[in-house]
């Protein structure tokens, strides 16, 4: 029984009407009754046609999903942005608050809250259509997973199916798992006793630079990440379970290396790395090459009725052609999509270090900033700006712990730079740097050495003032012809410039011939200069 087979038969489906839906002023509600299949630990939600356009005209900008346990309290999952129509969202039970361990039968209810704004067409309707359902119930998982260190989420977005999370050390559940019909899927991993299980080799640690899992059949399967890898191999004599070589890894030079990237068995698949994520996305469309970059940074939210393709109507008529948007936020993908529409290229503000509790001095936090940018890489945007790229400000105090971080974020960036060029030559790697030559220095930045070797198509110094003549000696300093996006703070905390000091900060910036420059931030104060119904831009007003 294959994994979408057993799904259909576990799935107890709550098709709902759209009558089911209730009212409020920011959201629609969808509540039912929740049953649960026996040995149930993922919650499996069909959005169906919903996520597009909900009962009654309102555009969708994210679920949230909320349990009933017995004595009556509801537990909240993370919010999760629209998926595309009939997509399928398997949230663990351990994923809601307080809900790790608790019986599946303990649940009664399930809430999907859907917040969203009202479309002008339904606005106008007199009758509004009654579209989407949503169908919930908590299913047995049929795929078993066997990965330390890589995050729930991001396996449940790779494997697309209800799946059930194991330590290497617990082979009593790995075998009656597999006993009861499901399969698993190991990455980066050598335990000898589950290699044994699963019939392949344990291989040791190894370094691997490659590009793509590449199948004998010459079939692309997936870029891959970079790195250390455990490759596995087919053992010697008869094998009961059927093992092969189902991929290959390749270089970045697209050349095979002789390692096994991944091997299939009658029990599952073992990958040497992690397991490998979805195809990469065709990139979306973007401004011709040559064009000065004139962008504006976002944190996702769209600050317009119609959600982004509003908010990218309005910036498009602006002279706009940039997006530097949060990698993490929800509306990330609603973005993409709306800026491709318009010709705006979309490149993806990704935080490395800093804020995410990650240190450049950490082997281990260095290859998940090499992974989460491969990730997004493959998302197709046109570009990955590396944010807090630096240690943290004072933590370099001595010359020779200056010389030490250099060389370690420089080295990282040259990795990080090959691996986007093996993922995709097409996307631009940046880092947002402090805004002077000596602040970059105190904290590791060597913006020189990153353009003079190309390892980035520019950097960004954030030349947050309100004076503008600072401004104008910080773009001075920075001089790199073609290689720099000054930033300009319009909503900063350093500073919140009106729409006359801002016009000024972008018309020093164009007179430095630069690669262009962005605006810091998209905010509500900002969007309202934006107003939907003007043509053009008073910003880009040609000066006589």
């Amino acid at each position: 029984m294959d994994a979408k087979t057993a799904l259909s038969a576990a799935l107890a489906a709550l098709a709902l009407s759209a009558s089911a839906w209730k009212r409020l002023p920011d959201r629609d509600i969808y509540e039912t009754n929740l049953t649960a299949a026996p040995g149930a630990e993922v919650l499996a939600l069909d959005l169906g046609s919903a996520n597009a356009r909900i009962a009654r005209g309102r555009v969708l900008k994210a679920f949230v999903v909320h349990l009933r346990d017995g004595s009556g309290e509801w537990r909240a999952a993370p919010e999760i942005p629209p998926a595309k129509n009939g997509s399928r969202v398997y949230i663990p039970l351990d994923s809601f608050a307080g809900c790790a361990g608790a019986p599946p039968q303990s649940f009664t209810k399930v809430r999907v809250s859907a917040w969203g704004t009202l479309t002008s067409a339904a606005l106008k309707a007199k009758k509004l259509p009654a579209s989407g359902k949503i169908s919930a119930s908590l299913v047995k998982p049929t795929t078993g997973v066997v990965t330390p260190g890589l995050p729930r989420a991001r396996i449940l977005e790779r494997i697309g199916a209800a799946v059930r999370f194991f330590e290497p050390s617990d082979m009593d559940g790995i075998r009656k798992f597999c006993a009861g019909g499901g399969k698993i899927v190991v990455g980066h991993c050598d335990d000898p006793e589950l290699a044994a299980f699963m019939g392949v080799k344990p291989g040791a640690w190894t370094r691997v630079d490659s590009a793509a899992l590449v199948s004998p059949s010459g079939t692309t399967l997936a870029t891959y990440e970079t790195g250390g890898a455990h490759p596995p191999s087919l053992p010697g004599g008869a094998n009961a379970l059927h093992a092969r070589v189902a991929a290959t890894l390749y270089d970045p030079h697209m050349r095979p290396t002789g390692v096994a990237g991944a091997i299939e068995t009658d029990r599952g698949v073992w990958y040497a790395n992690a397991i490998p994520p979805a195809p990469m996305r065709k990139g979306a469309a973007k401004p011709p090459s040559g064009v000065p970059v004139r962008g504006v940074w976002s944190t996702g939210m769209p600050l317009d009725p119609k959600g982004w393709d509003g908010m990218a109507a309005r910036l498009a008529a602006a002279g706009f052609n940039t997006l530097f948007i949060r990698s993490d936020s929800p509306y990330f993908d609603s973005a993409l999509r709306a800026c491709k529409k318009r010709k705006i290229a979309v490149h993806a503000w990704f935080i490395a270090f800093g804020e995410t509790k990650r240190s450049p001095d950490s082997a281990k936090d260095r290859a998940a900033v090499r992974r989460d940018a491969i990730a997004l890489v493959r998302k197709g945007v046109d570009g990955v700006e590396l944010d807090y790229f630096r240690y943290g400000t004072g933590e370099l105090k001595t010359p020779k712990r200056k010389e030490q971080g250099t060389k370690r974020l420089t080295s990282l960036l040259r990795l990080i730079a090959e691996d986007v060029k093996a993922a995709n030559p097409e996307v631009e790697l940046s880092v947002a740097v402090f805004p002077r030559p000596s602040s970059q220095a105190a904290v590791g930045q060597d913006a020189k050495t990153w353009t003079d070797e190309n390892l980035v198509s520019f950097v960004s110094p954030r030349c947050y003032t309100e004076n503008a003549v600072v401004f104008a000696s910080m773009v001075l300093e920075n001089g790199r012809p073609g290689k720099t996006v000054i930033g300009i703070g319009s909503g900063a905390n350093e500073s919140r410039l009106d729409a006359t000091q801002l016009n000024t900060q972008m018309q020093i910036a164009k007179r430095a011939k630069l690669r262009g420059f962005a605006v810091f931030r998209l905010d509500a104060e900002l969007a309202a200069r934006l107003a939907p119904q003007k043509k053009s831009s008073p910003f880009f007003k040609k000066r006589k």
